[in-house]
């Protein structure tokens, strides 16, 4: 990192001027470091001087700031250059949002590919699980076998966002793990499932959303109604009279704020 100073200042109107003695031109400036402005903070930047603040900021909200503005840049050469620094970055927040962007953008990984091996093995689950996610939508039976792997991950998030690709892409899973995971009441889990179940026919699977309404948190139970909805579509018409029953008992007895919530994107990637 190179040398840098802050220099506090005081906001009194609308439009204020501002002097401090350098000792040189600075290559990088950087106003409100830490985003505490309440206001609109406008700052144009040239896609260089982007580049340059992420290689050379200190600051997270610096750095957070150049991978938001990643749809901005065209430039190729500078978005790789911002990607691998990202990928490479301290706070797990800036790598999800370049494993993100890869993601949407369909990055293939050529150039990226040891960072991406690093962060398959990243202290952060959250990491871990955009890792699989990105390996899973870039090339699923090239990563396979690092995808089957992550079942055995410490985490429910990234066992869960590998169960989920393996389902979708119609990879059998053993008997055993389905009935593990059908039991399992943390959201990430009880998400995976409901996609799961979703698409399996026969009483039984209609059976686990009723059941696993009545034991898991409010968090979990918001997602979990929405896709048991969607199956019953195609239920019949007792089960579809005993919901009503379900979904009345649950309305009266839960708070208003339970059913508020935004809705992840259900079976890839999620936090804890």
């Amino acid at each position: 990192m190179k040398e840098s100073a802050n220099y506090p200042i005081i906001l009194e109107e609308a439009v204020e001027t501002y002097e401090f003695a350098l000792t040189k031109e600075p290559e990088l400036v950087v106003f409100d470091t830490e985003r505490q402005l309440l206001g609109t903070v406008t700052h144009a930047k040239s896609p260089e001087a982007l580049a340059f603040q992420m290689t050379h900021s200190r600051s997270f909200q610096s750095r957070l700031e150049v991978v938001e503005s990643l749809d901005e840049i065209t430039d190729k050469k500078l978005i790789q250059q911002i990607l691998t620094q990202a990928l490479q970055d301290p706070h797990y927040i800036i790598q999800e949002f370049a494993l993100d962007y890869m993601i949407e953008k369909e990055i293939k990984p050529k150039k990226y590919q040891a960072l991406l091996d690093q962060a398959y093995t990243h202290e952060s689950s959250n990491v871990r699980s955009y890792v699989i996610s990105y390996l899973a939508e870039t090339d699923f039976e090239e990563n396979k076998d690092k995808i089957v792997a992550a079942l055995d991950d410490p985490s429910f998030l990234v066992q869960s966002t590998a169960m989920t690709f393996l389902l979708r892409n119609g990879e059998t899973v053993s008997e055993e793990l389905v009935q593990s995971f059908s039991k399992e009441t943390n959201i990430n889990v009880v998400l995976a499932m409901s996609e799961y179940y979703l698409t399996r026919t026969g009483e039984a699977s209609f059976q686990w959303f009723a059941d696993k309404a009545m034991v898991v948190d409010d968090e979990a139970l918001y997602f979990l109604l929405q896709v048991y909805s969607e199956k019953l579509v195609n239920a019949s018409e007792v089960r579809r009279k005993e919901a009503v029953v379900l979904y009345s008992d649950i309305a009266r007895n839960h708070p208003i704020g339970c059913l508020s919530r935004a809705s992840p994107d259900v079976g890839s990637r999620w936090r804890q």
